[in-house]
């Protein structure tokens, strides 16, 4: 940290229970500290440099910044950081819920919002760079480094450790440290900060160094978090603003380089089916910085389903857990696509020069998989499923959802970091023949075995198929989510409790997460009806501003979802990460004021019924998600549902102080304070057209003819009633002075 010091720390206390069983964690990101050097990028920094940074200016060079997100330390300028004893995090963690910490970054336009949360993005982006080292990729799209990076990022983590036979809840903090070609991750101990894993490029000689790596990229999330970015403006993460000198990894008989390579760095972290490797994902996917708002209705109505299903379940139980949702599930219906796995597979591996399909219907597809249906191996899997591969006993649909097992096995296979050990070795799509081949039988079971052990979100549309072909009577290509589910559930109950292989129970979802599985596989599409105001609403006719509000919190739910899905200790799994920050940028985007009002309360019951936060439910063992939220907005109906101390406000590119107490405060009153509308809260043209009307008054000579005018403008434009009665004085004053 240069001449910075920490001063104060924190100790280790003995761990209270609730009565639940459960314990507290905590996750939060406390302060970013920026540098000023001659090396930056400034098409990154942005507004955070002002006239006073330019770089002809040396004393500025050695200047840094620092941005407070919370009072964790003492909002102090010197050099030093002094951790906070009466910080409100710290004395108040559950202020949010349990695990939940909310932060805003507010500021007028050009106030460097975005530059500041674009600076932590390359950050963990460099950080990810680093350490994956392209473990995730399949087709070759890697990372790229982003010079001229300087600055620390704190964040801090309450979690359990054992000592001498008793556990303790202990806070550990951290940095990660950018300084150009360096980048680390430091650990405090003893008032200090150790380097847990240090990397340095060369960017001369091309060279990529190891310095020191103590955690490797399967274990990370013990160390560090994982970011969940929406934003949904036009204006956001176009690809030409982040297209710079940036370097790239290149591979040969072990060993590891770098290159020059101009390509937009934030590309590269949109979602990739990484497996959660890389410690970052931005939303909504924007294929050549074009977002497909098609896909992502229907991106969101999946996401949403399986929570409102068992929000309505909640609904008929004796339960606490009751969320008042403003939109109720009423029922799903299920049509069979024909044509979409066929269309999948052509787009796949035709020859796309000659505009040649590979097959043509979906008989041919099916026998594209007679090499698995007809494996021993792969027969014995299913029958575990109870599912029969005797043809006279299927209709086309059955057909086509086995057909689209075999497939989706062999993608994952192809596609995650953590199944192509197995998996390369096991399977291959032979062109030339036209089929799927097994080149490695003990491989192939390992990938079966892989699979089925395997209940994260990799596998889930593998386990919807399974339930599907699970159901043995003839599905007609129409039905309701409800008869479907039914099937299943009547098919259960004809077989051995100890033998059934989906763990179903009648009308019973532990979570959402349950619901999500049973869902119908890819081969069908459903439409999703819910009950608003009384009335029953398809979900994609709903109103813009109600789906942007449900689209935003969606994609955070689903990713949230995906990685509390995935088991915990799996090391040649995908990574669990335990700590997760939530970043909404933009959010009022599309949102009327009362949804501003309402969001954070409404974040917190999606938060609620997920129960992502909270202590397992016996005998759920799976660790909960502690969250770090950082809202980055203009809209003080946001920001009254937050605490001064968790509040940066910014203004020109610096951190500055406000005494306001947002939490509750009068929606004026932020207005004038908290969003620095120095010239007041009406609109521009109206202020003008007033001080007009004030000029014209005080400064000449009212003629009576004009005198009608005023008092039409007055009476007939001026809402306020203190400003009409202020403007009217004024007018009568000045005929009486005439």
């Amino acid at each position: 940290m240069g001449k910075s010091s920490l001063k104060g720390k924190a100790n280790s206390k003995k761990i209270v229970y609730d009565n639940n069983g459960g314990f507290q964690v905590s996750f939060s990101i406390n302060y970013l500290e920026v540098f000023h050097k001659k090396e930056c990028n400034y098409n990154l920094y942005k507004g955070l440099l002002n006239n006073a940074d330019s770089p002809s200016n040396k004393i500025a060079l050695n200047k840094r910044k620092i941005f407070y997100f919370n009072d964790f330390f003492e909002h102090s300028y010197s050099n030093s950081f002094i951790l906070n004893n009466n910080s409100h995090f710290k004395t108040n963690p559950d202020f949010f819920g349990k695990r939940i910490n909310i932060q805003a970054i507010v500021g007028e336009n050009c106030s460097g919002k975005s530059s500041l949360m674009d600076l932590i993005y390359a950050a963990i982006n460099n950080f990810a760079f680093a350490m994956v080292r392209g473990q995730d990729q399949v087709d070759g799209e890697f990372l790229l480094y982003i010079p001229g990076v300087f600055l620390n990022l704190h964040f801090s983590q309450t979690v359990v450790e054992c000592s001498n036979g008793c556990e303790y809840e202990t806070q550990r903090n951290f940095l990660l440290c950018c300084e150009d070609r360096k980048i680390s991750l430091k650990q405090e101990k003893d008032n200090s900060f150790d380097v847990v894993n240090e990397y340095e490029l060369n960017y001369e000689n091309g060279l990529f160094n190891i310095v020191k790596e103590s955690v490797d990229y399967r274990s990370i999330s013990d160390v560090f978090f994982y970011t969940i970015v929406s934003n949904y403006s036009l204006q956001s993460f176009i690809s030409s603003n982040y297209t710079y000198d940036a370097y790239r990894m290149k591979f040969y008989e072990g060993a590891i380089s770098i290159e020059k390579d101009c390509s937009p760095w934030i590309d590269k972290i949109f979602h990739k089916n990484d497996g959660y490797l890389r410690p970052i994902v931005l939303n909504p996917f924007r294929g050549g910085g074009k977002i497909d708002l098609n896909n992502e209705i229907q991106l969101s109505k999946d996401r949403l389903t399986a929570t409102l299903i068992f929000a309505r379940q909640q609904e008929s139980k004796d339960t606490t857990e009751k969320i008042n949702f403003d939109l109720r599930y009423h029922h799903l219906e299920i049509h069979y696509k024909n044509s979409f796995l066929l269309k999948k597979v052509n787009e796949k591996y035709s020859d796309k020069s000659h505009n040649a399909k590979l097959f043509e219907n979906n008989e041919s597809l099916y026998e594209s998989t007679i090499n698995l249906l007809s494996n021993f191996t792969f027969v014995q899997y299913l029958k575990k499923y109870k599912i029969s591969l005797d043809i006279t006993l299927l209709n086309d649909i059955q057909k086509n959802g086995i057909t689209y097992l075999c497939y989706k096995i062999l993608w994952i296979s192809e596609r995650y970091a953590h199944y192509r050990q197995n998996g390369t070795k096991a399977l291959e799509f032979n062109l030339e023949l036209k089929k799927i081949v097994i080149n490695d039988e003990i491989a192939f079971g390992k990938l079966l075995e892989q699979i089925k052990s395997d209940k994260s979100h990799v596998t889930k549309k593998i386990w919807r198929t399974l339930r599907f072909l699970y159901i043995k009577k003839t599905v007609s290509d129409k039905l309701t989510f409800e008869k479907y589910y039914e099937d299943i559930l009547n098919f259960y109950k004809n077989t051995i409790s100890e033998d059934n292989p989906f763990n179903l129970s009648q009308g019973n979802f532990l979570s959402p997460t349950d619901a999500d599985y049973t869902l119908p596989p890819s081969i069908f599409e459903y439409e999703l009806f819910v009950e608003e105001n009384g009335r029953v609403v398809n979900y994609q006719y709903l109103s813009s501003g109600k789906l942007q509000q449900l689209q935003t919190l969606s994609v955070h739910m689903y990713h949230i979802g995906n990685i509390f899905s995935i088991a915990e200790g799996n090391s040649k799994s995908s990574v669990k990460y335990k700590n997760v920050n939530l970043v909404f940028d933009e959010l009022e985007i599309c949102f009327h004021p009362e949804f501003q009002r309402t969001f954070i309360n409404y974040l917190l019951e999606w938060i609620e019924m997920l129960r992502i936060s909270k202590d397992p439910i016996a005998p759920n063992k799976i660790v909960p998600i502690s969250l770090n939220i950082f809202v980055v907005t203009h809209s003080p109906f946001i920001l009254s549902d937050i605490p001064r101390n968790n509040i940066t406000y910014l203004k020109e590119g610096s951190q500055v102080e406000k005494n306001i107490q947002p939490f509750a405060a009068n929606i004026s009153e932020l207005l004038t304070d908290s969003f620095f509308l120095e010239r007041g809260f009406i609109g521009e043209f109206a202020r003008k057209k007033i001080i007009h009307f004030i000029n014209e008054v005080m400064n000449g000579s009212v003629l009576q003819e004009s005198v009608n005018s005023y008092k039409t403008f007055i009476n007939d434009y001026i809402e306020d009633p203190y400003l009409r009665k202020v403007l009217t004085n004024l007018l009568k004053n000045r005929l009486e002075f005439f």
